[in-house]
């Protein structure tokens, strides 16, 4: 209705104007409906005698012309964005034609569905080749000639694999907010089930950019909070270029704590609370948050005491001759909390849940009124999803599990006790000099 009113004040616009006109209509935009309508209203004018050229960007061009216009006398012309030529127009998880960005990934519509489905639907996939479909040869030979050349190797046989598929969309940049997901799910209220599926998409999405990506800024933690963008390279790229670049235990202690952060800020209920509380809220807890995310992913690689990703002790036993400090206090810092979550068996699940409720603590004096309400409320949801959780999955014991749990607490506050002593220890015998942070 809107449309053919718009077209129709068009059509009387021109009545005032003489034909012959040279008219260039530019249509910056991809998505179908968009062209088709500018399409119509190139029709519009020049039903009305000017010569019309219609210039859109490149998709397909056989495709783009076919039928969207009836006046036979308008030219279509196409062009490429600035430095994407051609041949890389593809969708960057399976190659296949795209035509735009989906979710933060140029990407073809097969996969934004995927994507989309598969995070609405909360689906759960399995690898059979422990999530290394993209890293066979072939994939690895058409990665190399991508860097090289810009061009697309055509034989190159991609894995049809959904848990390496939805892997490689996390990594080539899709996102939803979970706040978005609400909406687009139809869902209204926090069951369970919803809580915890958000939870584990973003922590996939964090350890996924934690392992390929990295970033060479430094940038300061109200800067992250404000969303400014930051340039975002993959590690392959950083082994495959020219000047190869190993990524040191200070690059990983700072995009360990970045990606945190990012995970924090993507909490549902960040975005409704203002700069400052939200600037409060992680200097108080990213460091406790960081502790436990590398504790976890330590479990996870079968190990006893807290390494970078790069497979390097953070707390090696070489401190203790540089700083006269014991064997003993540089074993308690690098496995307290390893042995803890080691003793209780924890699920994924569970670790997230206790997580954001610490997180969602709001004992802190410097929050705002309306900061402590909203942080009650959704400690109160999270409490509960995992109250229900211990239930669920310990029937009899699920309440004394639930308090186990959550004693977590005072092993997190002991570690970082410690390791700020440790801190406070080196800095006394070292001058120590700026590094990557954010403060």
């Amino acid at each position: 209705m809107h449309v053919n009113k718009l077209l129709s004040f068009l059509s009387f616009s021109l009545l005032g104007l003489s034909s012959g006109k040279n008219i260039l209509i530019f249509n910056p935009i991809f998505g179908f409906s968009h062209v088709k309508f500018v399409s119509f209203m190139a029709d519009v004018i020049a039903d009305h005698g000017h010569n019309v050229t219609l210039f859109q960007p490149f998709h397909n061009a056989m495709k783009n012309t076919e039928g969207l216009v009836k006046n036979k006398n308008i030219e279509f012309r196409f062009f490429l964005p600035m430095g994407s030529p051609v041949s890389i127009r593809k969708c960057t998880i399976c190659q296949r034609k795209a035509s735009g960005n989906n979710y933060g990934s140029f990407s073809c519509d097969a996969c934004k569905m995927f994507f989309r489905r598969t995070i609405i639907l909360d689906l759960h996939f399995r690898c059979v080749k422990k999530q290394c479909c993209f890293d066979s040869e072939s994939w690895s030979n058409y990665f190399k000639q991508t860097l090289i050349s810009l061009d697309l190797t055509e034989d190159s046989k991609l894995p049809h694999c959904k848990s390496c598929r939805f892997h490689k969309c996390l990594e080539t940049g899709m996102f939803i907010k979970p706040s978005v997901l609400l909406k687009m799910s139809c869902r209204n209220e926090d069951t369970m089930e919803s809580v915890i599926g958000q939870l584990l998409y973003l922590d996939s999405r964090r350890s996924t950019i934690l392992m390929t990506k990295f970033s060479f800024e430094n940038p300061r933690l109200e800067e992250i909070v404000k969303r400014r963008k930051m340039e975002i390279v993959a590690q392959k790229i950083l082994i495959f270029s020219d000047a190869s670049y190993q990524m040191n235990d200070e690059d990983w202690r700072f995009f360990g704590m970045f990606t945190t952060v990012e995970f924090l800020l993507n909490l549902d209920f960040m975005e409704e609370l203002e700069i400052s509380d939200q600037m409060n809220l992680l200097k108080s807890f990213a460091a406790k948050a960081t502790l436990l995310f590398t504790s976890s992913r330590t479990i996870r690689e079968k190990h006893d005491r807290i390494k970078t990703p790069g497979g390097h002790e953070i707390v090696p036993d070489v401190l203790s001759t540089l700083f006269n400090v014991s064997l003993n206090f540089l074993s308690r810092i690098r496995s307290l909390l390893v042995n803890k979550l080691i003793e209780l068996n924890i699920t994924n699940e569970e670790f997230l849940l206790v997580t954001v409720i610490l997180f969602s603590d709001p004992a802190i004096s410097t929050l705002s009124p309306n900061a402590v309400a909203i942080k009650t409320a959704r400690r109160a949801s999270y409490t509960s999803a995992l109250f229900q959780y211990c239930q669920l999955t310990h029937q009899q014991t699920g309440h004394t599990r639930f308090m186990d749990l959550l004693s977590l607490c005072h092993v997190v506050n002991k570690n970082i006790e410690d390791i700020q002593s440790l801190t406070t220890i080196v800095k006394f015998h070292l001058k120590i000099g700026e590094c990557k942070n954010l403060p």
